[in-house]
């Protein structure tokens, strides 16, 4: 069988981070050692936007982590905020392959300088815990902030009130982060409180798309492009009474907006191969773009587009398509009987059983020769996202002309994907669950996961 021999495309995952605790976006710019950064505050009774610089270090240890941030903004008005915090992040790893995170201020030091007034931060309770979980694609995570500031100008007294939900993913493909959060800003001394709710979102966005070559005097017809940059969003509404020195009006002042910051875009050709026999092919497009994203690499003179693909196959594709590599894959054996160490996709098997992804067909067999079928290929694909669980616990409906086709134990994979739109049903509202997939299939399948991993899990959390 001939061998595409190639390396991974190196995944450029743009530098992205949300503050996840105060209302603040960045970028970073190209050149330059700081974040460009942009923040709107309300300990005044207005929301002020200020734009400026922020650094983040981070620390990683053992059971340990430390984050230090500092912000250096000002607002068209010559506001100024001056913003260096500390925390300390206590990870626990729990028997269900989840991770209990639980952060704490260690230091802080802030200081907001608005019109005449300079408001210092003197006291600062925090807390933070979010739960991990680690599945074979990737992390999910998701985690409660809240947290009281205390500012004090002169006899001026100030809290800021923050409580709010932080969700997030890091997979190999893409990653995000959302963070809402609700503040009541009380002004002790002249007894005023307005409130604001803010969502920032920070997302590593990817797309392909084929570009076909102008010149026709050329060794190839064109190739696929790999566009990716980095999105952060953040917008407000605010609810503050209408305060003229010390005295405050009964009406409140309602005002929203967003700003967004958007890197450059990066670029990165991808390599195009020569594949016989797929010209006019309804799946010609799907597989050339599987091999170009490098998660097929496999076709010989006998190959079609109709040819089956196997069980063991089918590992490899997963394999790559997850960017797996076998070195962290070494200790283990595969405990199947038909799975020798001798099989060339022994490693891949065993990476893919050791992650969860991979099941065998019973009496310790996993039958790597066998035509993979679609309810298969579909456990596999929802095992590797991480979604196996999120089906009803009582069996659930499918929709599908077929559906009495459909093995039990397939029925929540299929339920999840119809879910998520990696799978629909034919012109005959039929899923086909039997049926042994062919080269285009897996093509065409696993291009849908890549496009809803990069573009369209994102939705979901930005909404």
């Amino acid at each position: 069988m001939k061998k595409f021999v190639f390396g991974f495309i190196s995944i450029f995952m743009l530098f992205s981070v949300c503050f996840a605790y105060e209302p603040v976006i960045t970028k970073q710019v190209s050149g330059k050692k700081d974040l460009t950064a942009k923040s709107v505050v309300f300990i005044s009774g207005e929301p002020i936007v200020m734009e400026g610089t922020a650094t983040i270090k981070s620390n990683d240890k053992s059971g340990s982590k430390s984050k230090n941030t500092s912000l250096s903004l000002t607002s068209d008005n010559g506001d100024t905020l001056s913003s260096q915090i500390n925390y300390t992040i206590e990870a626990t790893e729990k028997s269900n392959n989840q991770i209990i995170e639980n952060w704490k201020v260690s230091s802080f030091s802030e200081t907001l300088k608005v019109g005449s007034k300079t408001y210092d931060l003197t006291d600062y309770e925090y807390t933070r815990s979010d739960v991990r979980d680690q599945k074979p694609i990737g992390d999910y995570y998701a985690g409660n902030i809240s947290f009281v500031k205390t500012y004090t100008s002169g006899n001026e007294i100030v809290k800021l009130v923050g409580t709010g939900t932080v969700y997030g993913y890091n997979n190999v493909w893409a990653k995000n982060e959302t963070v809402r959060m609700t503040y009541v800003i009380q002004n002790i001394t002249n007894s005023w409180s307005g409130k604001a709710s803010v969502t920032v979102s920070d997302t590593d966005q990817k797309k392909i798309r084929y570009s076909e070559n102008y010149p026709s005097e050329i060794s190839f017809a064109g190739s696929y492009i790999l566009t990716e940059n980095n999105i952060s969003t953040l917008k407000y509404t605010s609810e503050m009474p209408e305060v003229y020195g010390t005295k405050v009006l009964d009406y409140l002042t309602k005002e929203s907006d967003s700003f967004k910051y958007e890197s450059f875009p990066v670029q990165t050709r991808l390599p195009e191969y020569y594949i016989k026999g797929i010209t006019g092919h309804w799946g010609e497009d799907a597989i050339r773009k599987a091999f170009s994203l490098e998660f097929m690499d496999e076709w010989d003179n006998t190959d079609t587009p109709d040819t089956g693909v196997t069980r063991a196959e089918f590992a490899k594709v997963m394999y790559l398509l997850m960017r797996l590599d076998v070195k962290d894959y070494t200790d283990n054996e595969v405990q199947y009987k038909d799975v020798s160490v001798n099989n060339p996709y022994y490693k891949y098997i065993r990476a893919l059983t050791e992650k969860g992804v991979l099941v065998g067909t019973g009496n310790s067999r996993f039958q790597p020769n066998a035509i993979i079928s679609r309810a298969e290929a579909i456990t596999m694909i929802i095992n590797a996202i991480g979604f196996e669980n999120r089906a009803p616990e009582a069996i659930p409906i499918l929709n599908f002309n077929d559906a009495n086709e459909v093995p039990k134990w397939a029925i929540k994979y299929i339920y999840m994907a119809n879910k998520i739109g990696i799978v629909n049903g034919n012109e005959m509202g039929e899923v086909m669950p039997n049926k042994q997939l062919t080269k285009a299939e897996i093509a065409s399948i696993c291009n849908r996961l890549i496009t809803y991993l990069t573009e369209e899990m994102s939705e979901e959390y930005i909404k």
